[in-house]
């Protein structure tokens, strides 16, 4: 059976919902981040590891990407022909499963039942669907583009420095740009 795509026919994605499981390595360390901060004692060990947490976290979602690897299952209610996967970069497909609307499911075989070109996966029918897969840069730190990293540890600094400040205003912004400096060429701009 050879896959049939329908170029001309725009359905919209319908309905995406994502879970992801959790990379099994930190992109920065509670370590990493104490020392870009120059802290050298222990008692707010458990701040800055909450503020790495926080600052990966913000990072990923400007981006919209996975750093390190992990495993993202994306659901559709209904999906056109060409679905843009929501996290990237994609490292490798699990599954790819329709889901009819009585809720029966069939999974889809790679070159038959759907292609993934560009992190954008072209599927023979739409449906609801559900896809499995491994998306990051790697599965270490060091796979994780340096810009990515340094904002990580500058937004940990900006609010360890600041955790007792007033905050105003235009210093956020001036650190959101700042931040978007190092970053936006890794932004995934893919219509999901």
């Amino acid at each position: 059976m050879s896959l049939s795509i329908k170029p001309t026919t725009q359905i919209p994605n319908k309905g995406l919902r994502a879970s992801f499981t959790l990379p099994a390595t930190p992109v920065v360390t509670t370590a990493d981040a104490k020392i870009y901060a120059r802290v050298d004692f222990s008692e707010d060990d458990d701040l800055i590891e909450a503020l790495v947490e926080s600052a990966t976290h913000w990072v990923q979602k400007k981006l919209n990407r996975c750093l390190i690897n992990q495993t993202v299952v994306a659901e559709w209610d209904s999906v056109g022909y060409e679905v843009p996967l929501p996290y990237v970069p994609v490292s490798s497909i699990t599954e790819v499963v329709v889901v009819n609307d009585e809720g029966s499911e069939t999974e889809l075989t790679l070159n038959s039942g759907y292609y993934l070109r560009n992190e954008m996966l072209k599927v023979s029918t739409a449906l609801g669907l559900k896809v499995t897969y491994v998306s990051g840069y790697g599965t270490a730190s060091t796979d994780v583009p340096k810009p990515i990293v340094t904002a990580i540890k500058r937004l940990v600094l900006a609010l360890y420095d600041r955790r007792d400040d007033e905050v105003q205003e235009t210093n956020i912004e001036q650190l959101e740009l700042n931040l978007m400096a190092l970053i936006s060429p890794y932004i995934n701009y893919n219509q999901y």
